[in-house]
Order: C-alpha cells, then sequence, then structure tokens
C-alpha cells in the first residue's frame, strides 16, 4: 500500500488531469443528453384533487401523506396545483412496477372525501425525466463555494496559507467529482442527490484534516525527513479507511430499503464516501508534496541567509561579524593617551635668574619647640 501511495503522490498533476477530464465527460454528457438520468418507458400515476379540497390546508396534507405511503417506491414525486385550480400530486415509476394495489388501496382511502368531491387517481405509460429546480443548482453551488472558501480559510490559519491551498482545492475537487460520476452512471439528479454532492465536500474536509494534522506533527518529530518522505509517512490511512468504512455502510444499509428516492440518496452519498477516500488518502498528499518542498525550500534560504525570524528588535544575524570586527580595531591615535615630552633643561642665564628671585622671596621665621626639633633629629637618623 505504501509503494503505491509513494508513487500516486508524485502525480498531482496526472490525477488533477483525470479529475478534470471526468468533469468535462460529465458536463458534455449533460449538454447533450440533460443532466438527469432518463428512464424509459416509464409510469407516471396523478393524483388530482379538487380545488375545494386542495385548498384546505389540513385536508391537503392527509391526503398528500395517503399518497406517499401508497406510492413508497416512486423514483419521484412532485406536488403542486395545476394553473391555480385543481391540486395534483405526481408519482414517477420504473415502467414494470405493480400499481395497481397501490392504487386501489389509495382509492378505498379517499372514499371518506370522494362521495362529496373529486379525486382521481390516473396511472400513464410514458417516457419519465426527473426534472431538478434552478433554484436548487443555484443554492447547491454557493454552498460548495463557500464550503471551500471555509476550508482554505481554516486551514490557512491553523497551519500555513499553502496548506489552506490543498484543503480548498480538495474539497472543490471531491464535490466537482462526485457530481461527475454522478451525471457519467445517469442517476436522477434529484434535491436530495444534489445534497449528497454537497456532503460529500464536508465529508472530505475531515478526511485532509487527519492528514494536515499527521503532516504537522510529523515535521516537529522529524525535522530531518525529506518532504516525499514526510508527505508518504503522514498519510492518515488507517484513520480514513476506517473512517470511510462505516460511514459508507451506514448510509447503504439505512438508505437502500427506503424506497427509491432514499436509495438515490444513498447511492450518490456513498459514491460522495468514496471520492472523499480517494482525495484524503491519494489526490491530497500529492498537492502537499510540491507544497511541502516550497517550505523546505524557504526554511533552507532563511537559514543560509541568517534569517531567525520578525522579531522587534533584532537584526539579521550576519551583521555579528562585522560588530566583533568593528570591536577589535586599534584605537585612534587621537584616543590614545598623550606620550610625556622630553624636558629641556634650562639655559644656565635663566637659571641664575630663578634662583635671584628666590633670594629675594621673604621669608617667615617660625620658632620650633624642643620636642619638634628632636622629632626632626630622629628623622634624619632614620634615614642615616
Amino acid at each position: 500500500m505504501s509503494k503505491i501511495l509513494k508513487k500516486l503522490v508524485k502525480k498531482w498533476a496526472f490525477l488533477s488531469g483525470i479529475i478534470v477530464g471526468l468533469i468535462i465527460a460529465a458536463t458534455v454528457l449533460g449538454i447533450l443528453f440533460g443532466f438527469n438520468g432518463l428512464v424509459s418507458d416509464g409510469k407516471k400515476v396523478t393524483v388530482t384533487v379538487d380545488p375545494v379540497l386542495y385548498k384546505n390546508e389540513q385536508v391537503r396534507e392527509e391526503i398528500k401523506d395517503l399518497c406517499d405511503d401508497a406510492f413508497d417506491g416512486a423514483l419521484y414525486s412532485w406536488a403542486g396545483d395545476n394553473g391555480g385550480n385543481d391540486g395534483v400530486f405526481v408519482y414517477a415509476f420504473k415502467s414494470g412496477a405493480d400499481l395497481d394495489k397501490s392504487v386501489d388501496a389509495l382509492n378505498a382511502e379517499l372514499t371518506k372525501w370522494t362521495e362529496d368531491y373529486s379525486i382521481t387517481v390516473v396511472i400513464n405509460d410514458e417516457k419519465v425525466l426527473v426534472n431538478l429546480a434552478e433554484g436548487y443548482i443555484v443554492r447547491a453551488v454557493i454552498a460548495g463555494v463557500v464550503l471551500a472558501v471555509l476550508a482554505f480559510a481554516y486551514a490557512a490559519i491553523r497551519y500555513n496559507w499553502r496548506m489552506g491551498i490543498v484543503a480548498g482545492v480538495s474539497v472543490a475537487a471531491s464535490m466537482l467529482l462526485t457530481g461527475a460520476i454522478v451525471i457519467l452512471t445517469r442517476i436522477p439528479t434529484t434535491a436530495s442527490v444534489v445534497y449528497a454532492i454537497m456532503g460529500a465536500g464536508l465529508v472530505t474536509a475531515i478526511t485532509v484534516f487527519f492528514g494536515l494534522n499527521k503532516l504537522r506533527s510529523t515535521a516537529k518529530e522529524n525535522a530531518d525527513k525529506d518532504a516525499e518522505e514526510l508527505v508518504v509517512s503522514s498519510i492518515a490511512v488507517k484513520e480514513i479507511a476506517i473512517f470511510a468504512a462505516i460511514l459508507g455502510a451506514a448510509i447503504l444499509l439505512v438508505g437502500l430499503p427506503a424506497g427509491a428516492s432514499a436509495a438515490w440518496f444513498a447511492l450518490s452519498a456513498f459514491i460522495g464516501v468514496v471520492v472523499s477516500a480517494f482525495i484524503g488518502l491519494v489526490y491530497a498528499p500529492a498537492l502537499c508534496l510540491p507544497m511541502q518542498k516550497a517550505i523546505a525550500a524557504q526554511a533552507a534560504s532563511n537559514s543560509k541567509s541568517g534569517y531567525k525570524g520578525a522579531k522587534k528588535g533584532t537584526k539579521p544575524a550576519s551583521n555579528a561579524p562585522q560588530k566583533s570586527e568593528e570591536k577589535k580595531e586599534e584605537p585612534k591615535q587621537e584616543d590614545a593617551a598623550p606620550v610625556a615630552e622630553p624636558v629641556k633643561e634650562a639655559p644656565v642665564e635663566e637659571t641664575e635668574e630663578i634662583e635671584e628671585s628666590v633670594e629675594d622671596v621673604p621669608v617667615e621665621e617660625t620658632e620650633l619647640s624642643e620636642e619638634d626639633i628632636a622629632n626632626v633629629d630622629e628623622a634624619f637618623a632614620d634615614e642615616e
């Protein structure tokens, strides 16, 4: 498994090409044949309700519940008014569906209204095409963009902006790829199927953050590893596999037995889980590799230039040697201590004049006591 992942991680461009190719193929198919699955030779059950009953909200909901119970296995259902007059409930089925018993059971339940009002149940054989309202598509696109932007912002704040790109692109790719597979397999694109496609983006965000968390912790513990080894060893294989297996099994067990509409939703959601696992195990790590290489290159460049981070009051380490050299410089001549000049002997004439001036200075006579004279005599004796 690790060998396969190690090979796939190096091919992010190839994987991106496959994803883009599937999206283009689905778009072309949708333009030519429609984005919704066509059920050929289908059956349609139309329940037409008297406008008096249909405008009564309580009666309308009661009749609708009876119809939903009777036609639980419908591929698609729709309710509305027929040009503001009669109320209409429509249910679409495959051509082989046996609807006679369901219609008989429904007519028996409707007898309490049919005595006074008109309620008709009609089965038609025709081609059935499921239509999706434009509003659902617009809301789905907006929700997908918002989810991708939130994934980018969260990863950029928690890790760095490069990992934010990985998270945002991964979430967007999972929703687009899930939608492309749904269109290519001709699954009827109902509102619930659109919700399943959007859910794939949320599941992908969880699987991607499994890997990004492990990548950050692995990078701290093994700083000496190269980018490729670091990314491959950080793939959360067990976590993603267990998470996808449990979620996918739960969706199928709950959705498939619950009727056609729920089955289409469950199948679309299961496709979304598989795509999310693929993104988390293969595509997101492949996107991480060039980003991790760029981070390593930037760190190496910073270490060579001596850059230690943008801390206030600090300067690049490259200035340190210059300071030490300045300290080693010898003091300038101006700052050095002055050298004493040799004392010149005064001329003999100037010496004689100085002696004469000294003799002219009056000297005060001081009488010494006998004790002072004794001290002077002792001082002279010590010197001798």
